[in-house]
């Protein structure tokens, strides 16, 4: 599927704070296309501080807007915080590659933190299909839970670990799972994609992870996202931020 990027500036319809330090944030723009675990480039202010747009998964796109999922981390987010409905936004978007889903399997879903963005709109293609959902998520600490509220009111099956209580992790979960006929979905730090890679790839099951990393242009442009593969150095903006495990040159 082709997507058409373009800069907009857009309405701000509301902008919640759904837990501490964490926000949704609905903009007033509904893209022609979007494919689940696509992004966006927001720039945060009307002026030239921040200088640089910030790269968010889009999280969910209905009549009345787009919905973005954040946690505040710095000047960048701290400034999105503090907008109120009616503000205006510059977006441009949607970019990058998103996730493919299969009609001829199961799907299992793994994310770590704020890798649980991308799987509600990937949760509601599935169900669109008449497929099953299944999502391992991980988290520090308890309170964060309540970013999977969304995915399991769709009726979800979910299996959430919180790493201060349970001393385990969602790659944990994902291990004593029976995964080979299935395509998992991973979305996360870099260790937790690692390892949820190196587990389907000895068990034979098909993985796509997408990958978190700092962004500049969020088009190719500027080359400061590159990620080694097995063709060679690719852009995460441009070539993903989705990419099929087996391509990914793992570190460590």
């Amino acid at each position: 599927m082709t997507t058409i990027s373009i800069t907009e500036t857009v309405e701000v319809i509301s902008n919640i704070a759904i837990s501490p330090g964490y926000h949704r944030i609905t903009l007033g723009w509904t893209p022609l296309e979007v494919r689940p675990g696509q992004f966006v480039m927001l720039k945060t202010s009307p002026t030239m501080d921040p200088l640089l747009r910030r790269p968010f998964a889009i999280y969910n796109i209905h009549d009345d807007g787009t919905e973005i999922l954040y946690r505040v981390v710095g000047r960048g987010t701290a400034l999105l915080s503090r907008l109120k409905r009616g503000d205006r936004l510059d977006v441009l978007g949607p970019l990058g590659k998103g996730f493919e889903l299969p009609e001829d399997r199961e799907t299992i879903m793994v994310a770590g933190g704020m890798g649980i963005v991308p799987f509600y709109m990937v949760a509601k293609e599935l169900l669109k299909m008449g497929k099953t959902t299944q999502l391992i998520y991980g988290v520090r600490r308890e309170e964060e839970l309540i970013l999977a509220d969304d995915i399991i009111g769709l009726g979800t099956e979910a299996h959430l670990v919180v790493e201060e209580r349970d001393n385990m992790l969602p790659t944990d979960i994902l291990e004593e799972m029976t995964i080979g006929d299935r395509r998992v979905l991973a979305c996360g730090p870099g260790g937790m994609l690692k390892k949820v890679a190196s587990l389907c790839e000895a068990r034979g099951a098909e993985c796509m992870v997408s990958v978190e990393t700092s962004m500049a242009c969020g088009m190719g442009v500027c080359m400061g996202c590159a990620v080694k593969t097995t063709d060679g150095y690719r852009m995460v903006c441009a070539d993903g931020p989705v990419f099929d495990a087996k391509e990914l040159g793992w570190k460590g």
